[in-house]
């Protein structure tokens, strides 16, 4: 644990940080904007190999050996089951849809923006890089895009202007949802996954502070952040709500261990940032009560939750009832089951059988072997990421997996490119203690 991280963030100059931390957003939202030819991650992306070809040849000409980390090919192998399987289904449906099958060099792609990421962030930190400094600046970009799609909300020129800029954005100019804020760069769903990222890294910096007796301001600033994000996250997309919840029981419950004292401690933390968010709330409508008042419609969406189980409805939202109709879709032939039906959308843009349920669509697209492929990468990205980073990292792992599993209910989401950084700095940190151990022997 690096107890010290928040002093060593500032020891490098502003602009090494400001282009650290756009590097990072573009990370967590590929800006695609219209003056680029592909997005800025993918950008990032050829950087990163460029780079890596230029260290290997620099290995090369100083007669060095040139060493694979095991990581990076046991990732390999479920990516090439995904291309195989892709290319059995595509052949025997007689279909031509690439999505999938062309997800090798896309996860490619991802890794080596993190790569890239990853080598500047080393360049200008040093040594004194560490998990937690990688995790502020990721805090921080979500940070920054919740208060931006705040901005861009209340402010049409600023929303124009900047949705302008971007291919996807060109098709939002003229949809603003009542009481729901937009992003740069990401939208919708992605951005309440981005949320859930952001907290359940909180999370972990909080958990890592109690432990070690950090600063108390600083527990008190992340607690805030917590709360910040937590609430105004859900106006942005309810799946902010789930993904802050399980986020919020990682922080409370860091052992299996079914103890009283445990189970005691941990509600005591759930109800701190319930209150906490209370407090927040009855503060913003005593000192603002006629703009809270003039904010019904944004009220109302982000609380759609909580006002439909007040109305007897039940714990119900709009999505939720077509996500409930949406969980009735499913192949209905063994060949489906099997090998798909080579389709994830169609020809008019629409995903194929009109589902979002992520395990859906990977099940009609190259059926459940596909599918078991596709989330054993993911797993397997997950674990390589946060192996070892805490104290917790079991527990860390376990529910940030709880949470993956639950988003995929909802919507297709793929993680590699929140999670590639910390990817890099893993397994970075595995092959350093290694060389150290092999010259201590």
């Amino acid at each position: 644990m690096d107890v010290d991280f928040f002093k060593r963030i500032t020891v490098v100059p502003y602009y090494q940080r400001l282009i650290l931390w756009i590097l990072v957003f573009i990370q967590f939202y590929p800006l695609d904007f219209v003056f680029l030819p592909v997005s800025s991650r993918v950008v990032i992306s050829f950087l990163g190999l460029i780079l890596l070809v230029v260290k290997i040849l620099a290995n090369i000409m100083k007669g060095k050996e040139i060493l694979i980390n095991k990581g990076i090919i046991q990732l390999a192998i479920p990516l090439l089951f995904i291309s195989l399987i892709s290319i059995i289904s595509l052949n025997y449906n007689g279909t031509n849809d690439k999505q999938f099958l062309v997800y090798f060099s896309t996860s490619v792609l991802m890794l080596s923006s993190g790569f890239f990421t990853f080598s500047y962030a080393k360049f200008i930190y040093g040594e004194d890089l560490s998990f937690e400094i990688i995790a502020y600046y990721c805090i921080g970009v979500v940070l920054f895009q919740l208060i931006l799609g705040i901005s861009m909300y209340f402010n049409t020129e600023l929303r124009f202007f900047l949705l302008n800029k971007t291919r996807d954005g060109l098709g939002q100019l003229n949809r603003k949802e009542a009481g729901r804020f937009m992003g740069f760069g990401a939208f919708f769903m992605n951005l309440g996954v981005a949320n859930g990222v952001g907290l359940f890294l909180i999370a972990i910096l909080l958990k890592n502070a109690i432990l070690y007796k950090i600063n108390f301001k600083l527990r008190i600033y992340l607690s805030f952040l917590f709360i910040f994000i937590f609430i105004l996250g859900m106006f942005q997309a309810r799946t902010t709500l789930i993904c802050g919840l399980i986020a919020m029981c990682f922080w409370s419950f860091s052992s299996l261990q079914p103890k009283w004292q445990y189970w005691k401690d941990g509600l005591f933390r759930i109800l701190k940032i319930a209150l906490g968010g209370v407090i927040l709330l009855i503060t913003t409508a005593t000192l603002f009560p006629e703009f809270v008042a003039s904010q019904t419609g944004t009220l109302n969406y982000g609380f759609e939750l909580f006002y439909s189980a007040s109305e007897g409805k039940g714990l119900q939202t709009g999505s939720s009832n077509l996500l409930s109709w949406m969980l009735t879709i499913w192949p209905t032939s063994s060949k489906s089951w099997l090998i798909g039906d080579g389709m994830y959308s169609t020809s008019t843009g629409n995903f194929y059988m009109r589902t979002d349920v992520g395990y859906a669509r990977l099940l009609f697209y190259f059926g459940i072997f596909g599918m078991l492929s596709f989330y054993v990468y993911e797993i397997m990205v997950i674990w390589k990421s946060f192996y070892k980073i805490t104290k917790f990292y079991l527990p860390f792992f376990i529910y940030f997996l709880v949470m993956v599993l639950f988003v995929n209910l909802k919507s297709f989401t793929e993680f590699t490119h929140y999670l590639a950084l910390f990817f890099m700095f893993n397994i970075h940190k595995k092959d350093a203690e290694l060389k150290l151990n092999t010259s201590q022997i």
